[in-house]
């Protein structure tokens, strides 16, 4: 009944129809088994208050899916949304379960490529042209923001950490402070580096303290070397003295 090639508009005039309609639609499309690559160029039209007959759809179709490159592309291309849209983080943290390595090298190897789209202005303007093609560096950011709340092991995996590290360096400083709770998980998980205010405030007071103890035990060595040498020299002179009295005897 149904046919690839003209699937994408079917499911595109779908949209105005009412709920009962739009289920037994997509029950069509499940039992015709098609490809989720057809399928996938609607979900940036989708809107999640108002076609949450598709969005479930096509979030268990993705749910069954092996992530690819093209796949993590048109899914991270959504708008980041308000808080209650949970489309993009439910389909990642489905894959985080199943293929999580494989899910953070296509995560970095995308932020990697689209990192300089935030840092230059001129780049931006080109890739504007081709949006479609990929989601800019600063949606990706805002999608792994959001994820971070339902999984931290997948930003601790070397890559991803590569990954954050040159997305923040090519930030610009209002997007580091938008991001930096996400920037943060660099921080932590790297150890030594941690920026926390209040760690380095309770660190001053124990140096300090060291430092007063130790230059009051250099203070008192010196005193006590230095009484030693009087006490050591006063004897050569009283031994001076003792000759020249002798001299001024037999004189």
């Amino acid at each position: 009944i149904l046919q690839e090639d003209s699937l994408q508009n079917i499911l595109t005039a779908s949209l105005m129809w009412e709920t009962f309609e739009q289920v037994c639609l997509w029950q069509l499309v499940s039992a015709h088994s098609m490809s989720i690559s057809t399928i996938i160029p609607v979900l940036t039209k989708l809107d999640f208050a108002s076609h949450a007959e598709a969005l479930t759809a096509i979030l268990l179709m993705l749910q069954q899916e092996k992530p690819t490159a093209e796949l993590l592309k048109e899914v991270l291309s959504r708008d980041v949304g308000p808080n209650c849209d949970l489309f993009v983080v439910s389909v990642l943290l489905a894959w985080c379960r199943e293929h999580e390595d494989i899910l953070a090298e296509l995560i970095a190897a995308l932020l990697s490529s689209r990192c300089p789209a935030v840092a230059s202005p001129n780049k931006r303007k080109r890739a504007g042209t081709r949006a479609s093609a990929a989601p800019s560096a600063e949606r990706i950011l805002g999608h792994l923001d959001r994820l971070r709340t339902g999984t931290r092991h997948l930003y601790k995996l070397d890559v991803m950490q590569k990954a954050l590290q040159q997305a923040q360096s090519a930030c610009s400083d209002s997007q580091k402070s938008q991001f930096s709770n996400l920037f943060a998980l660099v921080e932590v998980d790297e150890g030594g580096s941690g920026r926390g205010k209040g760690s380095g405030r309770g660190r001053r007071p124990a140096n300090s303290v060291a430092k007063r103890k130790i230059a009051k035990d250099i203070i008192s060595d010196t005193s006590d070397e230095s009484s030693e040498d009087e006490e050591i020299v006063k004897p050569k002179q009283a031994k001076k003295r003792k000759k020249n009295l002798v001299g001024s005897d037999s004189d």
